[in-house]
């Protein structure tokens, strides 16, 4: 009886494996995906319109993924944004910001602080670099 129980297991378990789908290979690199972003926007402490939590709303009902507040020569709207968007689990916000003299606009992203425009664009980058930021 004992034989008999175990030469059924041992059937069971072949049949079980032949009936078995293979499984697909597991992939190695995550699948890609498209991520929506506004990657310039102002609010009513710059020369926009909305508050900085009004866009950090517009762009979740717009199904935003990423928004950057990038206001003329400062980041407290983004600041603001990024706090209120971790409240409500909003997009992400990056910090951001216009530096703005009377010769050129140049986008800074990723600030711990603002940054001081200066004469020539060379010195903005430098110091943007300097606060943990990148150009554009």
């Amino acid at each position: 009886m004992r034989r008999v129980g175990l030469a059924l297991v041992a059937v069971a378990v072949v049949a079980g494996g032949l009936a078995d789908e293979p499984r697909p290979a597991t992939p190695t690199t995550p699948e890609p995906r498209s991520i929506r972003a506004a990657l310039h926007c102002h609010t009513r402490l710059s020369d926009g319109v909305l508050s900085p939590m009004e866009v950090v709303l517009t762009a979740q009902r717009r199904g935003l993924d990423v928004v950057a507040v990038t206001e003329h020569n400062t980041t407290v709207a983004a600041k603001i944004a990024q706090t209120f968007s971790g409240w409500i689990d909003g997009p992400v916000v990056i910090v951001g910001e216009e530096v703005t003299t009377r010769d050129f606009h140049l986008l800074a992203y990723g600030l711990d602080e603002p940054v001081a425009p200066r004469r020539q664009a060379s010195g903005v980058a430098d110091a943007a670099h300097a606060h943990c930021g990148d150009v554009d």
